[in-house]
């Protein structure tokens, strides 16, 4: 591609047309060549300005319109994404609240079981019953949906029959019961832990490695 360029003065600066780009030389926390090419096309057509934008337009309309981080890649990583507790009921909690995170219990092996310690930062504002009737459901829905039955193996094999397009027209059991964590947590956040000022995210947002209890009246120490 061509690059526009008119003289001013004694100096020469270059111009963005809409359909010749000079690219300028941008900061490298901005966008890969291919995003600011979009970014102009969509400008240009978008807009009754004039069809020249000087290199310090370019730069001040990316700083404060867009902001995209460094090349394509997105502003947060899968795991990030999950961990931002997207998919929860009524969203995930705020990022300066405090924390209390539940571990998981391998004494008895490797399948998703969660400890029944009770911690000491919900003594004021939690009855231990409460608490442990919590993650002895939970416990007991991952068991449910990792238990081998009559019903998972024939599932398991119609699967491998229809070249597992089974599962376009329905869900696997593991869904099914994961689903049910999703409504159980949904139903114990309205009744037992948001009007105590708590909030339980759901396990699988967190990969299941943790149960996290926030507290959302109490900053992060």
């Amino acid at each position: 591609m061509h690059c526009a360029r008119t003289f001013h003065g004694d100096g020469v600066v270059p111009l963005v047309r809409r359909s010749e780009y000079c690219p300028p030389r941008f900061s490298e926390k901005f966008w890969s060549l291919g995003d600011q090419l979009r970014f102009v096309a969509s400008h240009t057509r978008s807009t009754n300005k004039s069809r020249l934008f000087s290199t310090d337009q370019f730069n001040q309309i990316a700083k404060t319109k867009l902001k995209m981080p460094l090349g394509n890649h997105a502003a947060l990583t899968p795991l990030e994404d999950m961990s931002a507790g997207r998919g929860q009921a009524g969203g995930g909690p705020p990022p300066n609240c405090q924390k209390v995170f539940i571990q998981r219990d391998y004494s008895e092996g490797t399948m998703v079981k969660f400890q029944l310690q009770f911690p000491t930062e919900l003594e004021s504002r939690l009855d231990r019953h409460s608490f442990e009737y919590t993650i002895i459901q939970l416990n007991r829905y991952f068991a449910e949906a990792e238990e081998a039955s009559c019903s998972t193996y024939c599932e398991g094999c119609l699967a491998c029959l229809t070249g597992y397009l089974i599962y376009i027209c329905t869900e696997t059991h593991y869904e099914k019961c994961l689903k049910k964590v999703a409504k159980f947590v949904s139903e114990q956040n309205d009744r037992v832990y948001k009007p105590r000022g708590l909030l339980l995210t759901d396990p699988t947002m967190r990969g299941l490695r943790l149960i996290e209890i926030s507290i959302l009246d109490r900053p992060a120490s």
